[in-house]
């Protein structure tokens, strides 16, 4: 019965952690973490381009990790202004 258990706690613990890390990868790609708390301060305290704030990593780490998020908006070599889908 001990075995079991054990086993079941590695299981779990696994699953935990599997489940967290895919959590904070999702929520540092799209700034959901950030959300609730954007949501507390005016809007007009906030960068335009970026609008999340460092919770997760510092701005070159996340930048390195999730090229896509707080881009400029004159992202591309013309200068030419890119749309993004905004809440």
């Amino acid at each position: 019965m001990s075995k079991f258990k054990r086993d079941i706690q590695r299981i779990s613990s696994a699953m935990f952690g599997f489940i967290l890390l895919s959590w904070l990868l999702v929520s540092g790609t799209f700034g959901y973490v950030a959300d609730p708390v954007s949501r507390l301060v005016d809007a007009s305290e906030w960068d335009e381009v970026e609008q999340a704030p460092e919770i997760l990593f510092p701005r070159s780490l996340r930048s390195t990790l999730f090229p896509r998020v707080g881009r400029s908006k004159y992202n591309n070599k013309r200068g030419v202004r890119i749309m993004r889908f905004t809440d």
